[in-house]
Parts: C-alpha cells; structure tokens; sequence
C-alpha cells in the first residue's frame, strides 16, 4: 500500500529510475549498492550484477501483509528485462543479500530470511542522573494525522493524571496551566533534552519514536490509529511489557493508559533489559561489517 500511494510501483516511473540506476552504476561501477525500501535499487543492482543490501523490517514483508494486485507493473516491467516476477513487490525487497533490521527478535520476530538485526542505528546516550529524576511526560502523535485540538487535550489530561508538566510537539505554540503543572505545545521539540527526563512518552507508533524512547528507557503509550506498521509497533510494545497502546486518540483513555504505566515499576527492570538487547546488535557499525563480508568474499577481491 505504501509503496502504491508513493508511486514507487508504477511502472513508468519505475522503468525510468531502473534506466537511471543502471547507467549510473556502469558509469562508477560501486563495490555495493544500498537500499532503502526503494525497489529500483534492487532491480538495477541485480541487472547489473552488483550486491545489493538494505534497510528491511518484519511488516514490509510478503509473509506479514501484502496486496500483490499492486504489483502487476511491477511484474510486467520484470518479464521484459528477463527476471523472475514474484507475485508481491515486497519479495524484490527480501531478495537483497544482506536484510539489516534496526530492531531485534523480541520486537520483529520473523523477519525473514537474510535478516540482520544491528538494534539502534544511532549512538545509545548514556543514562546519568537526569534519567532517574523523570519530572514531565511527552506527547507526539505524528504530523497532522490527530487534529492539534485533540492533542492539546490529552497533553492537558495526561498533565492532570501525572501532576507533572508534560511537552506536546506537533501542536501550535501555547502554554497552557493545569492546576499549578503546564502544558508546553510547539510545533517542534528537542527530544534529547526531554527524554532522559521524561516519565512517559505517548506517541504515534512511528519506529524512531519507539526506539528513542527505548535508547532513553521510557515506557511508552503507543496510539497507531489504523496505520499498519505503527499497530505492529504498538503490539511489539505491550508484548514485550514496554508499555502499552490505545487504539484511538482519545484524552481520557491515553491518560488513564500514562497512569498505569506510571504506577507499573516493574517495567523499569524489562525495559533495561530491552534496551541493552538492542545496544548490543552493533548498529551501523554492525551494517559495515556485514558489507565489508560481502565484498571480501567477491572472487576479484580475493
């Protein structure tokens, strides 16, 4: 679907850039091509006999949801070039050599095959002082998709249930009082400063909110609305007992969901534990290795 709305299956566009890619690449001839969820990457890299690795995840596979009808361009464009057409777009995607998965088992199971989990793709921060004194909570229901009215509302509401100041990003600059706590909205936060202070992060189920409220050890409360990977993000959540999700963005309940959360310590041991998981996987440097692999093994490097 998210390939489709993009245009990234249509097959004029996608004949282009696989001409464009292609020429580029005989004009450098690269050790490795990388790919971020782009098929035309993929296809030109194939065609032309370089490795292609890339960035993956668990719900962009064909065994997790797929709607192969999107794809028939797709298919014809590969029959015409004399490569094998798979009936979903997404298994071009699990054909790369290497499959690097920001993430790690306990969040993305059945990633699939070629699966490389590397966790946090940016430094881990450390944990001081300002960790255990959590003193606000912090709300971001991604761009535009809650109308800012209602936001504003369950930062207000969270505020009352915590009694603490909670930041709402996303929202039109304003302060509001919530008895003698506050409510602080603006279109956009520094959520480094905020996190390691943070007793609580509602957020939309986007992946880097997941993981930075992981890398910063914050239960979350995960509103995904109807967005696919943002619903399996919010079960990756509750299953591994990092927090927890509610299925719409609705003041009352996000807020009682934040207060249980804030009663629940037992999390504070399993979200540790999470964290250390994905710290440990390698990251880019993870990613680096696993390319330099690809290429030592070619026959003309030996």
């Amino acid at each position: 679907e998210v390939l489709w709305l993009t245009g990234a299956l249509d097959e004029r566009y996608t004949h282009a850039a696989v001409d464009a890619l292609r020429a580029h690449i005989r004009a450098i001839r690269p050790d490795v091509v990388y790919s971020e969820f782009n098929l035309a990457a993929v296809i030109a890299a194939r065609a032309e006999g370089i490795p292609c690795v890339g960035s993956s995840s668990q719900p962009t596979t064909a065994a997790y949801a797929s709607n192969p009808r999107k794809s028939a361009g797709i298919r014809r464009l590969l029959r015409e070039m004399g490569m094998p057409a798979p009936a979903s777009s997404l298994t071009i995607l699990e054909g790369m050599k290497r499959r690097f998965i920001p993430s790690c088992p306990s969040l993305e199971p059945d990633a699939g095959k070629q699966a490389i989990y590397c966790g946090f793709l940016g430094e881990v921060p450390q944990l001081d002082a300002r960790s255990t004194d959590r003193d606000c909570a912090m709300i971001y229901l991604g761009s535009g998709s809650v109308p800012a009215g209602v936001v504003v509302r369950v930062g207000r509401q969270v505020s009352s249930v915590l009694g603490c100041d909670v930041y709402v990003a996303g929202a039109p600059e304003a302060v509001y009082a919530v008895g003698s706590r506050e409510v602080h909205c603006a279109p956009r936060l520094n959520f480094t400063e905020l996190l390691p202070r943070a007793r609580v992060m509602v957020h939309h189920g986007g992946q880097n909110s997941m993981m930075d409220a992981l890398a910063y050890q914050v239960p979350q409360v995960v509103v995904p609305g109807r967005v696919f990977e943002r619903q399996f993000n919010a079960e990756a959540v509750e299953r591994t007992r990092c927090g927890l999700s509610v299925r719409a963005p609705k003041p009352a309940l996000v807020a009682e969901a934040a207060r249980r959360l804030g009663d629940e310590t037992s999390l504070i041991d399993g979200l540790a534990r999470l964290r250390d998981k994905l710290s440990a996987l390698g990251g880019t440097e993870r990613i680096v290795r696993e390319v330099e692999k690809i290429l030592d093994a070619r026959p003309e490097n030996h």
